[in-house]
């Protein structure tokens, strides 16, 4: 372990003995051995980075940093290839700063949204992880650091933080915007504009204009339960006045989607609500939507239909996924 590691432990040891005792009253077979191992590999190199930036600051951050760890080890998740390891890693020595601001808020918030979105189907927690250490040295404080976080889990496949992410998108640095996105550069307003006006406009290094729209199936989402996935039988979907609600006839879940990524949550049941859109779909897989048509043979016969202005979402029974058609 580094020397700065080393001190933390000998100034700290009484309470990380007893804390450390405590965890295995509940859990016996709670194992030291390992544990010295998680700290040694994931702890060390964390305050071994803040001690290089402030020493006085390593003491505080490494207490903070142990009571984190110990709860994740009792708890299981810190495996030798789990996300949450690679967070010790891959990307608390690069938050140094943050971390002496406020260590237990920044390695608790990181950890938790690392788990939500490696839990959450087709995220993609390692793109997070890769903008996360990206834009750690252009965030200024430990809250704008985080804000960033959440923006770079909407972008990540977290679809309902949509709202929230476009929010603090509002008012970020043009710099931060551009790694999050992978643009080489960026007008903040106008792309906040665009992400708020289509959920399946996806920022491109092209902006040329695009002449032709095209009605594409642009996500599937939802597969069977018994595989691992959500629905127990093919789902029916509808609009309420909280968005997209697709029903499998023993529970209700509310759908987010957009061009990066789809979530389903389990939701109490809503009533149907009819609003207008530009979407047509005929019995025998035609869609039709600001004078654009297209025939998809698999949406044949649809079980259930429902639109807003963006947006399509099919159901059929030959399939647990819902389909979502848009112009694109």
């Amino acid at each position: 372990m580094s020397d700065s590691f080393h001190r933390v432990l000998a100034a700290r040891r009484g309470y990380f003995n007893a804390r450390f005792a405590e965890k295995q009253i509940t859990q016996p077979n709670l194992d030291g051995d390992a544990f010295l191992n998680v700290l040694r590999e994931c702890v060390a190199p964390v305050v071994e980075a803040v001690a290089q930036r402030q020493e006085d600051a390593a003491l505080v951050v490494g207490q903070n940093l142990y009571d984190v760890a110990l709860d994740l080890f009792a708890d299981g998740l810190l495996t030798p290839e789990g996300v949450i390891t690679q967070v010790w890693r891959e990307l608390l020595p690069f938050t140094a700063t943050f971390l002496i601001q406020q260590p237990q808020r920044v390695a608790a918030s990181l950890v938790n949204a690392a788990h939500n979105i490696s839990q959450t189907p087709g995220a993609r927690p390692n793109e997070w992880l890769e903008t996360m250490r990206a834009v750690a040295p252009l965030c200024a404080d430990a809250e704008h650091f985080l804000q960033a976080g959440q923006v770079a889990a909407w972008r990540a496949g977290m679809a309902h933080y949509r709202i929230g992410a476009l929010l603090i998108l509002k008012t970020p640095d043009e710099k931060i915007a551009r790694v999050i996105f992978g643009l080489d550069a960026v007008n903040v307003n106008a792309l906040h504009y665009a992400l708020m006006a289509n959920p399946w406009y996806v920022p491109t290094k092209d902006e040329r204009p695009r002449t032709n729209d095209e009605l594409k199936i642009v996500k599937r989402v939802g597969s069977f339960r018994g595989f691992g996935g959500t629905f127990l039988a093919p789902p029916r979907v509808m609009w309420t006045k909280e968005g997209f609600v697709a029903r499998d006839g023993d529970e209700n879940y509310l759908l987010f989607a957009d061009a990066f990524g789809a979530t389903l949550h389990r939701f109490e049941k809503t009533r149907e609500e009819k609003i207008s859109s530009p979407f047509k779909l005929i019995r025998d897989g035609t869609i039709s939507a600001n004078g654009v048509s297209a025939k998809f043979s698999e949406l044949e016969n649809a079980t259930s239909y429902a639109a807003n202005q963006h947006t399509l979402a099919v159901t059929t029974d030959l399939t647990h996924a819902i389909c979502l058609v848009a112009l694109s």
